[in-house]
């Protein structure tokens, strides 16, 4: 399986500015990328959410299902500014990371050793039944039912109880219009254009919508319309497509 990885330095100090753009190369490269791998000084203490735009970062992270796996100081100061996240289905396991002294810089030295595994996120299959109740006709129903009677009950004066009536109709249903499974099918639409490209685009739509609301700034709004842009000139082209196929 192929995966994509991205080097990434922030400056000091860390400004508004800087960390919203880089709030939106994330959230951007993500959208695109599926099995991502970021590397860098990130220059944000990740250890202490109390420090300007720490807790953002991490609530970033986990709206775009991206694990963060350095636990451990990686600056003299004793901070966890030097990173290495992860899209959440690329490791099977956290990876080993080792932390040792650099003497040449201030920054320690990180040693990774990843084991890779790609699993897609794919929702559960169901299992779902349905009767065909077309079967199921009065003059059906009353046969089978003097046919059940007449075999469980030998006083026609016997007082029918509310579980042997449950009985009864139980198995006349399950007789005359038993269950049937439903196929699964991943994309749950009716309409025929709607392709799985479109379910893509659609699901990163509803993704960056989930982060205007919590980082309602310029480049976040102007992302969610492009996307927005994308995904309706998506749905016309492919309901172009299908007229024309019609057509012919």
């Amino acid at each position: 399986h192929t995966f994509q990885t991205c080097i990434c330095y922030l400056p000091p100090p860390l400004t508004h500015s800087t960390f919203t753009i880089i709030s939106d190369f994330i959230a951007a490269i993500s959208s695109k990328i599926p099995q991502l791998i970021l590397l860098g000084d990130f220059n944000i203490r990740y250890n202490n959410t109390s420090h300007p735009f720490s807790s953002e970062f991490h609530c970033l992270l986990s709206d775009l299902s991206l694990i963060q796996h350095v636990t451990n100081p990686t600056h003299v100061a004793g901070n966890t500014i030097d990173l290495i996240i992860s899209s959440s289905t690329l490791f099977p396991h956290s990876p080993t990371i080792s932390i040792s002294p650099n003497p040449f810089s201030d920054h320690h030295l990180i040693s990774c050793h990843l084991s890779l595994y790609y699993k897609p996120n794919l929702p559960r299959p169901t299992n779902k039944y349905s009767r065909n109740l077309k079967n199921l006709t009065e003059t059906s129903l009353a046969t089978h039912l003097d046919n059940f009677f007449s075999l469980t009950t030998s006083d026609a004066s016997e007082t029918l109880t509310a579980d042997t009536l449950h009985t009864a109709l139980k198995t006349a249903y399950n007789t005359l219009a038993p269950q049937q499974p439903i196929p699964n099918n991943p994309i749950h639409t009716t309409e025929p254009w709607f392709t799985g490209h479109l379910y893509d685009l659609r699901k990163q739509l509803r993704q960056f919508k989930r982060i205007l609301r919590k980082y309602p700034d310029y480049y976040t709004r102007r992302r969610y319309l492009e996307a927005n842009k994308e995904y309706r000139n998506a749905i016309l082209n492919a309901k172009k497509k299908l007229l024309l196929k019609v057509d012919h």
